[in-house]
Order: structure tokens, then C-alpha cells, then sequence
């Protein structure tokens, strides 16, 4: 199952490429009426233009972590809710790394391949420059992200419109005890659902931060935002309904580090582009040392114990400190 997963990454362009066509103003303007396609060159023609990818693609995005779920309870059959959140979490993870590269790379794909035939040089200064030309793009995403998906968090609008449903429409007395009963359970923290959408803005920033800085001020105020409203809904609306005993931190460490490497080895590239010869290598290197001694520091301090680490003394250390 999860090599066909994988092979689903490979072949997600077709509908990530299939979803930024059809958002394409242009040819919905020959589907709608043409009233409702502003004037090109307009303002609401470029805002539009801008963010209506970005909306398709998040929308369908949605989907993607409900499958995983799906698959992970009825088709692999984990036992404990944790596996299940860890396997959504690594997949979906997976489907956002592959929206980052499909669509850094859609528009020149051809090119990037025959120049990595004729030329490794050239073929890094045109994946560099589809980064760059890319960079609306995914300042859009987190645009949308910081604004919409977190009000969007923050409303718990699913739990409002159930409730809305519920009461003006169907009658709480048509309704059985246990469905009532269903109905006033707390949310949880759905860790396969939302922490791949910050792992995704921090390399989204980690990517652009030596090319477009605005988008790493964009994943700033993300963060910043994110901090405030999922802080508020672990004290007040979440409530967890199982302890992993750590197990989904583990891969986060990891991910994160991921994230640490592929960004000093983008910054590593871009100095060499730029034809720093003493720079770029003594940047790569010397980063790259660092990272590794602080990741070796980690796993060697923290990590390793806690797999050994009984869940009761881990809880009673997280109490004294």
C-alpha cells in the first residue's frame, strides 16, 4: 500500500497540473458567463488570477489526509490511533513536497531535463530561476494560509454548521442518544492534518529565504498567527484522546532536520551560482557540520533515551521541568 502511495506521488502532477489549468481565468472564460471573468488587466482580474490556484489546489489538499485516514484504518489496519496519525502525517507530508516540486518545476521541466543532459551548471541556474519565478505563488499559499485556513481553525466553522444542521433542520429529537452524544465531543488535534501544513511554511520559507525574503515574512506572521489560535484551541477545544508516548515527535525531529539540510544545501547552490568560490563550499561545509553535530547532539541526548524511556518516568520528568 504504501508503494502505491509513493507511485501516487509520482503521478500527482498529472492533477496538480490538471488543477492550476482549469484555475486559469482564461479558459474558465469559456465555461462561465462572461460576466462573471473580471476585465483583464484589472485589479480583481490579477487578485483573482493569483489566489484562485492557490484555493483549487488547497481545497483538493483537504481531501488528501481523510484518504490517507481512510487507508490507514481500513486497508492497513493499524492498531492504535497513533500508528494512524503517523502514517497520515508522513504521506501528507509527502503530497505537499510533491505540490512544492511540481510546481517549481512544471513550468520548465523540459528545459531542466536537457540541460542536466548538456550542462549540471546550467540546469541549476534554471531549477533556481523557477524557484524564484514560482515565489508568487507559494506567497499566495501562505497568504491564504495565515488568513483563511486559520480563521477557518480558529471558528471550528464543521463543529458550527453540524450544530447549525443539527438544531434549525433536522430536530435534536429525531436525533438518537448516542449521535447526541457524538455530536458534544471535544475536537482533538488531528497531528496528521495540521502539523504537515507548518512543516510545509517552514520549508516553503526555508526555500525562498535567500531568494524572495518576503516570503519567509509571510511564513513569519503564519507561524506567529498559528502559535496564538492553536495555542488557544489546545486550552480550550481540543481534547486529546490518546497519548503516543512521544512516537509523532520523532519523525517531526527528523523532518525538521530534513528541512535544515535542504536549506543550507539551496543557499550552498545560490553562492555558487553567483560564482562564490571560497564562500559557497566553506558555507556548505561549515553549515552543514553544524547541523550534523546539533542533530547528533539531539538523538544522542534525547532521542535514544526517550525510546527506552518508560511513559510514567517520562511524565514525571516533564512535570518537574
Amino acid at each position: 500500500c504504501e508503494a502505491l502511495l509513493f507511485t501516487g506521488t509520482l503521478f500527482w502532477s498529472v492533477v496538480v497540473t490538471a488543477i492550476t489549468s482549469i484555475s486559469n481565468l482564461d479558459k474558465l472564460g469559456t465555461v462561465l458567463p462572461g460576466w462573471l471573468i473580471p476585465e483583464e488587466g484589472t485589479f480583481w482580474y490579477g487578485l483573482i488570477q493569483g489566489y484562485l490556484p492557490v484555493v483549487f489546489l488547497e481545497l483538493l489538499m483537504l481531501l488528501v489526509p481523510v484518504i490517507l485516514r481512510f487507508v490507514g484504518r481500513h486497508f492497513i489496519r493499524f492498531k492504535t490511533q497513533s500508528e494512524v496519525d503517523n502514517f497520515t502525517f508522513k504521506w501528507h507530508f509527502a503530497y505537499r513536497i510533491a505540490n512544492l516540486v511540481i510546481i517549481i518545476l512544471k513550468n520548465q521541466i523540459y528545459e531542466t531535463i536537457d540541460s542536466i543532459a548538456d550542462s549540471p551548471s546550467e540546469a541549476l541556474g534554471t531549477i533556481a530561476s523557477s524557484i524564484a519565478v514560482s515565489s508568487q505563488f507559494f506567497l499566495n499559499n501562505m497568504i491564504v494560509a495565515s488568513g483563511t485556513e486559520l480563521t477557518w481553525e480558529l471558528a471550528q466553522m464543521p463543529q458550527m454548521i453540524l450544530h447549525f444542521v443539527m438544531h434549525k433542520f433536522i430536530t435534536v429529537e429525531a436525533k438518537s442518544k448516542r449521535a447526541l452524544e457524538k455530536l458534544e465531543e471535544p475536537a482533538r488535534f488531528e497531528w496528521g492534518v495540521d502539523v504537515p501544513n507548518f512543516i510545509f511554511a517552514l520549508l516553503v520559507a526555508a526555500v525562498y529565504s535567500t531568494i524572495v525574503p518576503l516570503v519567509m515574512g509571510v511564513c513569519a506572521l503564519f507561524f506567529y498567527l498559528a502559535t496564538k489560535i492553536y495555542t488557544h484551541q489546545v486550552l480550550f477545544v481540543f481534547s486529546q484522546q490518546y497519548e503516543s508516548g512521544g512516537m509523532l515527535m520523532y519523525n517531526l525531529n527528523r523532518t525538521v532536520f530534513v528541512i535544515c539540510y535542504i536549506s543550507i544545501t539551496i543557499f550552498g547552490i545560490l553562492l555558487s551560482l553567483k560564482k562564490a568560490p571560497i564562500m559557497a563550499p566553506s558555507f556548505f561545509f561549515g553549515m552543514m557540520i553544524i547541523t550534523a553535530l546539533v542533530d547528533r547532539k539531539i538523538q544522542k541526548k534525547f532521542v535514544r533515551p526517550s525510546v527506552t524511556l518508560a511513559l510514567t518516568n517520562a511524565r514525571i520528568i516533564d512535570e518537574e521541568n
